[in-house]
């Protein structure tokens, strides 16, 4: 058995293997560096970066590069759900405009039977007046003629 690590982009994870396990990419047979940090915390393997062009693992330059690349984990974990609530929403939307524009068109139908109904009962309402008003004119004429007789 031998020991091997594999690496991320930062990081890594030590790993039992055995002898005859091809290593390539993202494992490597180089043991991670040893020692302090600047803050005088021990060096773990999550404070270095493995570079396989040059076969060698490399401390990241202070603790506020470290923390800031935890915060950016933080942030892409939270940029990612974020994201995927939006795209949910997102498709609710869809899916109210979808039933919004039924529906409008659904009231615009409506609206077109009650303009329709509307100028009917207009057309109707003119034609009431008129009679209405020849009937007062012949009630007029008549009650006229009957006091001149």
């Amino acid at each position: 058995m031998k020991k091997i690590w594999q690496y991320g982009r930062t990081g890594g994870v030590e790993l039992e293997v055995s002898d005859n396990f091809l290593v390539q990419v993202p494992f490597t047979e180089v043991p991670p560096l040893e020692g302090e940090r600047p803050d005088g915390e021990p060096l773990s393997i999550n404070d270095q970066m493995f570079d396989p062009t040059e076969s060698r693992w490399i401390v990241l330059a202070n603790v506020l590069d470290h923390n800031d690349l935890n915060n950016l984990k933080v942030m892409y974990q939270k940029l990612k759900q974020e994201n995927s609530d939006l795209k949910q929403l997102n498709s609710k939307l869809m899916l109210n405009d979808v039933a919004i524009k039924q529906e409008n068109a659904s009231l615009k139908q409506k609206a077109d039977s009650l303009a329709q109904i509307n100028s009917k009962t207009m057309l109707v309402s003119l034609q009431n007046s008129q009679e209405i008003a020849k009937i007062k004119e012949e009630f007029t004429v008549n009650e006229g003629g009957e006091e001149n007789v």
